[in-house]
């Protein structure tokens, strides 16, 4: 049977993609629809254009999953901050409206940061502070993405999000000049490397952009797991593009499981509660019938609720 032919419900799964440079998330997430034949695809995260690297995407019903696996945050609170580690290349003397090699130039500074004024703003930069994001974002304001106001020439100041840099390290020159220096970071989820580059050259005493940007980690995915798109596109034609595909509960963790009859299915497929008075309160639960995942639910006082009803066959 071709790829291409495969039924909706049996492409319900996650990928983990090898973003290249120069195209956007969603342009990823086009292509998988086309390779796969669904209608639904999402990811962990996005990646700016310029940005190479870790893509996590979910195929069919697992879209639906999403909040839960998504840098292991419950949707129920942000209580821990899962990390993200990135490479990049900072370009010193100039900066862009961008903070990348994607914008405009909008000033340049004749002082070339020497590597002690490197290693010491990149010191300044770990711990928990505020970061300003890039004005050319897709963060949202009143319903509209910042970097769609900007084009039309709007003056706006993004406000500060609390980050965390867990670590920040000067690699080394990328060409003969410090003009070019490599840099590994460690981040938590929410940081814009962007800025983070424009802030190091800041207290580096000069300007500076990002000129390479690629995500080797995000929370417990590693980019050895990842598969380039033109991989998986050569793949597809000789079927075996299904072997590369996570079933739909693979990132779902330590949340715990209840398993439910196919009464108490029926009354929870609709939006109704069940007894399950010997499962403990929890604020996400994975709902099986037999031993397939069907949906997602918490539990209060015995009583489990349903969040997120998925298909019955409930995997790739």
């Amino acid at each position: 049977m071709s790829c291409f032919s495969l039924s909706f419900y049996k492409m319900n799964g996650w990928l983990i993609i090898d973003k290249p440079s120069g195209i956007t998330s969603t342009q990823v997430g086009s292509a998988l629809k086309r390779l796969f034949n669904v209608r639904k695809v999402g990811h962990l995260g996005t990646l700016d254009p310029l940005a190479s690297g870790l893509l996590v995407m979910a195929i069919g019903e697992a879209t639906k999953l999403i909040p839960y696996v998504e840098k292991n945050i419950s949707i129920f609170g942000d209580s821990c901050r899962p990390k993200k580690e990135y490479e990049f290349d900072i370009l010193f003397g100039s900066a862009t409206d961008t903070y990348d090699a994607h914008g405009i130039v909008t000033g340049v500074c004749e002082h070339l940061p020497t590597k002690k004024e490197i290693y010491d703003a990149c010191a300044a930069m770990l711990g928990d502070q505020y970061q300003i994001p890039p004005v050319y974002s897709a963060i949202k304001l009143n319903g509209k993405r910042l970097c769609d106001l900007a084009r039309k020439g709007q003056n706006i100041t993004p406000s500060a999000r609390k980050i965390t840099v867990f670590s920040l390290e000067y690699i080394g020159q990328s060409c003969e000049t410090i003009c070019k220096s490599k840099f590994l970071a460690t981040v938590s989820s929410g940081t814009y490397i962007r800025s983070l580059a424009n802030d190091i050259a800041n207290k580096a005493n000069t300007l500076g952009y990002i000129t390479y940007l690629r995500r080797i980690k995000d929370g417990s995915f590693d980019i050895d797991q990842a598969i380039s798109l033109e991989k998986l596109s050569d793949l597809s034609h000789k079927g075996s593009i299904r072997s590369f595909v996570f079933p739909i509960g693979a990132f779902l963790g330590d949340i715990p499981v209840v398993t439910v009859s196919e009464d108490e299915w029926s009354r929870l497929a609709v939006g109704r509660s069940v007894n399950l008075p010997d499962n403990a309160s929890s604020t996400a639960v994975q709902i099986f019938l037999k031993d397939v995942l069907v949906g997602m639910g918490y539990v209060l006082d015995g009583v489990c609720y349903p969040r997120r009803i998925l298909s019955h066959d409930g995997g790739v």
